[in-house]
């Protein structure tokens, strides 16, 4: 499945450094913990997770251990909008730093209403077919609606199975790049899943 990305230096997106603070809230594994460490935020009443921590637990134990490998924390986490370019949230992200692999996972509006940026192509919108979202406009503005249920298969069969394919391409490129330089290379790394798009931030 191929997504459009988009990519930034940390000198070229004045918010990205906003991204790895996220990081300096979070508790390192101790020596003894079984990985991933799994935590859900608490939600104001107007958001809820389509997918709660037992969900997340079974979507990715159902995954390949070898692909799934080394992620340290799965995290439901509670946004602040001021943290994202203009005040979008994002659908889920993976961060890299260090020794934390992190998978987010952001809330949905109550109202299972998705706003957009414009109206989507085909394309686009193809790729979200088996979830049958609703693509409609009101007032002007672009939003998908989304049934509870179909939310929740989307999380569990789509979004972890893709968090966890872009851990596993980053390891391999990473390591890839230390094995040319024949050095350690700092990890710094962050990927922001919208619905229309990524955000590569390094």
């Amino acid at each position: 499945m191929k997504h459009n990305v988009r990519e930034s230096g940390r000198s070229h997106l004045a918010n990205a450094d906003k991204v790895f603070e996220r990081i300096l809230g979070v508790s390192p594994p101790a020596k003894n913990d079984r990985l991933p460490i799994f935590s859900e935020d608490t939600l104001p009443k107007d958001l809820f997770f389509p997918m709660g921590e037992e969900g997340a637990r079974a979507a990715f134990a159902a995954l390949p251990a070898s692909e799934s490998r080394g992620v340290t924390h799965v995290w439901l986490r509670r946004p602040r909008a001021s943290e994202f370019r203009t005040g979008r949230i994002p659908l889920a992200e993976y961060v890299a730093y260090d020794e934390f692999a992190i998978i987010a996972l952001y809330p949905w509006p109550q109202t299972l209403r998705m706003p957009l940026v414009k109206k989507m192509p085909d394309q686009i919108l193809g790729r979200y077919r088996a979830w049958a979202p609703r693509h409609s406009s009101h007032k002007g503005k672009w939003h998908l609606e989304w049934s509870r249920e179909n939310a929740e298969k989307y999380f569990q069969s789509e979004l972890m199975r893709e968090m966890v394919a872009i851990h596993t391409d980053f390891r391999a490129k990473h390591a890839l790049r230390e094995a040319k330089r024949g050095e350690t290379v700092p990890i710094v790394y962050a990927n922001q899943k919208y619905f229309e798009e990524h955000w590569v931030i390094y």
